[in-house]
């Protein structure tokens, strides 16, 4: 079994050859390294062409985020099974053989969520998704030891977006990532879409990377706050009950007014961002995802014609993954 593999490459730095080169050095053969630079302007995808390393890059033109990216790359995977993961991780160089052996003997699943670790290697960063009421998810087992429960295989609503797997015929069956999403929740949508398609995750310990975060958009950006809430509101429109809807709405003011459930607004805070700062970007961001509407109501119809027994599944898979 083959796995192509896709690195999304903004503005990696070393952390791109490093990822690379983890990949590189698996103890077997089985993977296809694809590189796909998002218009990168720090030098990194000249850095690696200059280290003459058995990959396979695509250059973008322009910075297509992390959905456009993965559909870009799907256009040239070939394998059974794909991997998609950020340029700031490092493979463990049993990772390839891990996802074959788990994917083999798990038929029933479609996708497989690695054990993402921290750099320490001490603590987790995620082992999957879990959500809050109004959709805004977690990642789960975050800043856990690694050891124990915590590492039991076990379903699991889908992968973190630092590095997902997936056979070919789940992507055949639910089609690509919504490329308007750009930045932030895109992956969460699409695993939205396959756990209503009837399409499981398995989260499985023995494939390990380690994760460096928020290299991509720095630490305190308000773009960690806006894209995420656009994204979270578009999926609200497309997936949940209408009745449901201003219940959801209700919920996430009340957690943003809180402040202590959302740990977004603890980072910003620390920022210097002024709370009239953030709470208009908040607006803006659900204004924003009014825009799409249209598209978004036709989006709706198509998916629940084709996926007719999903029809009211939403907010029962909500409560499996409820934090």
């Amino acid at each position: 079994m083959k796995i192509d593999v896709g690195i999304v490459n903004y503005n990696g730095g070393e952390h791109l050859l490093r990822c690379v080169r983890s990949l590189l050095a698996m103890e077997d053969s089985a993977v296809q390294i694809w590189v796909l630079d998002n218009a990168s302007t720090d030098g990194s995808l000249q850095k690696l062409r200059q280290a003459n390393l058995p990959v396979q890059i695509i250059a973008s033109a322009q910075n297509l985020g992390y959905a456009g990216a993965f559909n870009k790359l799907n256009e040239h995977f070939s394998a059974e099974v794909c991997t998609v993961a950020n340029m700031d991780l490092v493979f463990d160089s049993r990772w390839s053989r891990a996802v074959r052996s788990s994917l083999a003997t798990q038929k029933d699943y479609s996708a497989l969520a690695s054990l993402i670790l921290h750099e320490d290697g001490a603590t987790i960063n995620a082992t999957g998704i879990v959500f809050e009421a109004d959709l805004r998810p977690h990642n789960q087992n975050f800043g856990r030891a690694a050891q124990g429960d915590n590492l039991r295989s076990k379903e699991v609503f889908g992968c973190y977006g630092a590095v997902i797997t997936y056979r070919r015929s789940a992507l055949e069956a639910v089609g690509p990532m919504e490329s308007s999403f750009f930045l932030f929740y895109e992956e969460t949508e699409w695993f939205w879409r396959l756990q209503l398609a009837g399409l499981k995750t398995l989260f499985s310990p023995q494939p390990v990377v380690y994760h460096a975060r928020s290299l991509v958009t720095v630490k305190g950006s308000l773009l960690k706050l806006y894209y995420p809430e656009r994204n979270r509101m578009r999926t609200l429109l497309r997936l949940v009950p209408f009745w449901y809807l201003p219940w959801a709405v209700l919920y996430s003011i009340k957690r943003m007014i809180q402040g202590s459930k959302s740990p977004q607004f603890k980072s910003l805070n620390q920022q210097s961002h002024s709370k009239f700062k953030l709470a208009s970007t908040v607006l803006r961001a659900w204004l924003a995802a009014l825009k799409y509407l249209p598209s978004d109501l036709r989006w709706r119809r198509q998916f629940f014609r084709q996926f007719p027994a999903a029809r009211g599944q939403t907010l029962a898979i909500l409560r499996k993954y409820l934090r």
